[in-house]
């Protein structure tokens, strides 16, 4: 026999364990999210240093060859304007380094 007023009916716990699941759902996005933006910044910087090298070699082999050519030569200008492009790809490349590290809190 039951208590007056006593209900041995289970109280439904969808709405908790919905909530505790979408919950769940976001913090596994979340985690999901950081790590593929860890892998891109990694990624990023490991082409960002492989582009500033390959800049660098190219670079210097210009300086050699426009050394080769005196200074009133024709082609002079454009030895200028190849190392001219080249320092604003190697910019660019500083650019996508900078943006690889990690944040620091002010």
């Amino acid at each position: 026999m039951r208590a007056p007023g006593h209900n041995l009916e289970p109280r439904p716990r969808e709405p908790v364990r919905a909530q505790r699941t979408a919950e769940q759902t976001e913090v596994v996005r979340q985690e999901s999210r950081s790590k593929s933006l860890a892998e891109f910044r990694l990624l990023a910087a490991s082409m960002a240093h492989e582009i500033r090298n390959s800049l660098a070699g190219v670079g210097g082999a210009i300086e050699v060859l426009e050394g080769n050519f005196v200074e009133q030569s024709e082609h002079c200008h454009v030895f200028k304007e190849i190392l001219r492009r080249l320092d604003g790809v190697n910019n660019l490349a500083g650019d996508l380094l900078e943006y690889t590290r990690p944040l620091v809190a002010k």
